[in-house]
């Protein structure tokens, strides 16, 4: 049998031996084989040459490829947080793709080769470079996003924030990363941007959330915190959530303040296909439960969900660029002197901060339209104080004022209130609104005109709670207000135009937006700063006759909604857009009590501020019945606690809120937590604050949504509410019959700009792998 070799380097070799043995006498073959075997090397290392090659080639086409794929990824995530960021700023992105319209098939192509139709604004096909590699990109809209019967939506069940109501949006984004302006990796993505708005939840906090010690309380709508979520009520009392908790930090059953937990919380679930409630019980102290131990709620319970991104707090600032005070249809800003404190001017201001001089006069001389001035007739006595005593002023007409109305004498921006009008001799009675009893009086003069206004300012009312760093006894301070008739404003802007050429029922962003502000000494002062000279920079708004918000001038239309924005605090006097057909009986209006029935008047309504503060429909326009003076220590002005003056009578408020609250502790999470009574932040029940004698049994009626996304930054003092006139005279709380405002889960009824969060779901992904 022939042996058969088992290999070619084996014949080789055999070869090699015998051509030794033969040399001398086979020299030619030798030299034969030897070519051929030189030819056969020669071939094999040519071909392992070329296998090298394509392996180095293919290797290195890989490493491009991945690495294109990378950056094209990137590319993709940058525009699309692009798109998110003008979602942010309350804007939806706009321009136009490369390319032709309507589908733009063409886009890519044009975008490869940088000619004809590049696109613009923010779908334009845009060149970057990232980690040294070229990028171009370009985003293409969904036609569905300019039809409203299809861009707002209900949230799917199984999704986050199901059962909310969404603005969505669709947008295609392409990324194409370039070797050699070659495309080496192609993607593409299509997602959904949506918008949910944040008073959609009845409590919505950006930092810990808590529910101390509060009587009995139903809300009816979901409930988040970016922060821990505490929950706890007051011994014997119930607390009951008929919906969706969510927290993006712990949840606690008991209190931050102190480790201690009270009453019963009853958390809405679905059992067995079936609708209950089930209680969220308390174990020793302060209690944490994790997602796993509140299985039994589903969906209901939701513990370390993902952090929402919201405006910052300096979307509130009155300044250019920000997006309240630039979207603004009216801005009115109350000026004081730089030195003094004192009132130089209320001014209607322009985006870039500028008077606008023309609708300044008409809001001070003109409205309203009716017989408003009056020259003086007499020279008064000089040494009459409007704080000690009220002053007559002799008018030429009374036509057109009444008992309530608030009044400009002169050039004094410090304004007055009717108290009472004498028809027989002209007569009207004024009291000041302005100083106190240490201060010398401001006198009119003989041709000084008298004007009804629905701006003014004061600094009467006298504030318990800003005790500029006492805790203790009748600490307190003046308020300077900027108060605004919301009735008698909405007439004015419809009698001057205000807002230029856009009327009442104007719904550029839902509704109307004003921005009201005060412009003096550390007006934009962050109280939380080391550099603060205080806990308070004693500024503030007022708004009163809100009851209704309509015009009651002929032929004004409608609002469709109306946002009020303010970087100082706010305080809300008196009824305030009242939802059901009713008789009211002296809305407003001092001592003239009027019974007038009106129809439903309800809208959409918010109010964004520093701090939002509750004045009782029983309260006085002049502050009289805020304090009580001794006139035995002028000029020290000590204030002397009357409380049986500050009693407060059953209010009612339909409004969206947004305002910072203070945090517990003053840190957020377990640094916040045990720190003291003294730290204590009232919680979510004293997300209002109050300053009347409520006696646990008045109430406070309220729906709406309570937002807060940040401590407050202007006004930021201690919570304290037992009503004790030698430790804590501030106020005793109300009875709350509090809830969502269910109109809200309607986009349609949102108020005009309402705060919201974004968030994207991505829908497809492609990608593709070029030369």
């Amino acid at each position: 049998m022939k042996y058969q070799y088992k290999n070619f380097q084996q014949l080789m070799l055999l070869r090699l031996v015998r051509l030794q043995k033969y040399n001398h006498e086979e020299s030619g073959f030798v030299l034969v084989i030897v070519i051929s075997m030189v030819l056969i090397l020669t071939s094999l290392l040519a071909a392992y040459g070329l296998l090298s090659k394509i392996e180095t080639a293919s290797t290195k086409s890989s490493v491009t490829s991945n690495t294109g794929f990378y950056a094209a990824e990137a590319g993709l995530n940058l525009r699309a947080k692009q798109v998110r960021d003008k979602f942010n700023g309350f804007n939806r992105p706009t321009g136009t793709p490369p390319g032709t319209a309507p589908e733009y098939l063409d886009a890519l192509q044009k975008c490869l080769s940088n000619t004809g139709s590049l696109g613009s604004g923010d779908f334009i096909c845009k060149r970057q470079t990232f980690n040294n590699q070229e990028l171009l990109s370009y985003v293409i809209e969904h036609p569905d996003n300019f039809d409203p019967t299809k861009n707002i939506i209900q949230i799917n069940s199984g999704e986050p924030f199901a059962g909310l109501s969404a603005q969505e949006y669709r947008y295609d984004v392409t990324s194409v990363a370039l070797n050699s302006q070659e495309p080496s990796a192609i993607l593409g993505m299509r997602f959904k941007s949506r918008l949910i708005p944040l008073f959609q939840f009845v409590v919505f906090y950006n930092n810990d959330a808590e529910f101390t010690v509060p009587p009995d309380m139903n809300l009816n709508g979901p409930i988040h915190s970016n922060g821990d979520l505490y929950l706890n009520v007051g011994n014997s009392r119930i607390l009951t959530i008929n919906g969706v908790v969510s927290t993006a930090g712990k949840l606690y059953r008991g209190e931050k303040v102190a480790s201690q937990c009270g009453g019963k919380v009853n958390i809405y679930t679905v059992l067995d296909s079936v609708s209950s409630i089930k209680e969220l019980s308390c174990g020793s102290g302060r209690t944490e439960y994790t997602q796993s131990q509140v299985s039994d709620w589903k969906k209901n319970i939701l513990v370390t969900v993902p952090k929402l991104e919201v405006p910052e707090p300096d979307a509130l600032d009155a300044k250019a660029g920000k997006d309240y005070w630039d979207k603004a249809d009216l801005r009115i800003v109350l000026k004081l002197d730089s030195s003094s404190g004192n009132p130089s001017g209320i001014e209607i201001r322009n985006q870039d901060k500028s008077v606008d001089t023309t609708k300044t006069k008409a809001l001070l001389e003109s409205c309203p339209t009716n017989t408003t001035t009056t020259t003086l007739r007499n020279e008064l006595d000089g040494t009459s104080n409007y704080e000690q005593s009220d002053v007559d002023l002799i008018v030429n007409s009374i036509t057109g004022f009444a008992v309530g109305n608030v009044v400009r004498v002169g050039n004094d921006y410090d304004s007055n209130i009717i108290t009472s009008i004498n028809p027989l001799t002209n007569t009207i009675r004024l009291k000041r609104r302005l100083g106190h009893t240490y201060q010398s009086a401001t006198v009119a003069s003989k041709d000084d005109i008298v004007s009804k206004v629905s701006v003014s300012t004061s600094n009467t009312f006298y504030n318990y709670r800003e005790k500029n760093g006492g805790t203790t006894g009748n600490d307190g301070t003046y308020i300077r207000m900027l108060n605004v008739d919301v009735r008698g404003l909405l007439d004015c802007i419809h009698s001057q135009s205000l807002m230029g050429s856009k009327a009442l029922n104007d719904v550029t962003e839902n509704g109307l937006v004003w921005f009201l502000t005060v412009d003096g000494p550390n007006s934009e002062t962050d109280v939380n700063s080391s550099t603060a000279p205080n806990n308070s920079n004693n500024y503030a708004v007022r708004l009163y006759n809100g009851d209704y918000l309509y015009s009651g001038q002929s032929g004004a239309p409608e609002i469709k909604g109306l946002t009020i924005v303010s970087d100082q605090a706010v305080y809300i006097q008196g009824n305030y857009n009242l939802k059901d057909d009713s008789t009211t009986t002296g809305i407003n209006e001092g001592d003239n009590l009027a019974t007038t029935t009106v129809t439903e008047r309800w809208r959409p309504a918010s109010i964004l501020a520093d701090t939002i503060n509750i004045l009782s429909k029983k309260w006085q326009l002049d502050d009289s019945n805020g304090r009580t003076y001794s006139t035995s220590n002028v000029p020290s002005g000590t204030i002397q606690y009357d409380d049986s003056r500050r009693t407060a009578e059953e209010t009612t408020v339909n409004a969206a809120f947004l305002s910072g609250t203070t945090i517990t502790g003053g840190k957020n999470g377990t640094d916040g937590q045990d720190k003291g009574s003294n730290s204590n932040s009232g919680g979510v029940n004293n997300y209002p604050r109050f300053h009347e004698h409520w006696n646990g049994t008045v109430k406070f009626n309220y729906k709406g949504s309570f937002v807060s996304l940040n401590a407050p930054r202007r006004t930021n003092s201690p919570f304290c509410g037992s009503y004790d006139a030698t430790n804590c005279n501030i106020y005793s709380p109300p009875q709350r019959n509090w809830d969502f405002d269910s109109d809200f889960k309607n986009a349609a009824n949102l108020p005009p700009l309402a705060p919201r969060f974004v968030y994207l779901r991505q829908e497809v992904f492609s990608r593709s792998f070029e030369r």
